[in-house]
């Protein structure tokens, strides 16, 4: 069943949370960048662009994941944990075969964009790698 990699395991970096860890480093203490560990990415596919999608649990799992970016955002909010679920777009990758659009660098530079440029209000939604919202 494909809800365990699609939900199970996204959710283990923030479950239990580390005492140890208070959030991120204060802005006096050091230069405060995105890169500090302060946004959490889910990156997943979407079901936007399918019409039918062919199987039902994997369709479920997505929805979950969006569940979970939702979920997480509001619990990591407070300790200033951006959490936003991110579809990397249809890449050359083993899984998407050498007839996907995008090149891997391609994909992740735009991802590290998004990334880069995320405000705290942007926290529990989902992006592409191009900086649209996707609507679910």
């Amino acid at each position: 069943m494909s809800h365990e990699p699609n939900t199970e395991l996204p959710e283990m970096p923030t479950h239990p949370p580390s005492p140890s860890w208070g959030g991120p480093p204060e802005k006096s203490s050091r230069m405060h960048k995105q890169s500090d560990l302060t946004v959490l990415i889910l990156v997943f596919s979407s079901l936007s662009g399918y019409y039918r999608p062919k199987c039902t649990t994997y369709s479920i799992s997505k929805a979950a994941v969006n569940m979970l970016t939702v979920h997480q955002s509001e619990q990591l909010k407070d300790r200033g944990i951006k959490v936003i679920c991110m579809d990397p777009g249809w890449v050359k990758t083993r899984m998407g075969g050498d007839g996907a659009l995008l090149e891997p660098e391609e994909s992740i530079g735009g991802m590290l964009k998004v990334v880069h440029n995320l405000k705290d209000e942007d926290t529990g939604k989902f992006y592409t790698y191009t900086g649209g919202e996707v609507p679910w």
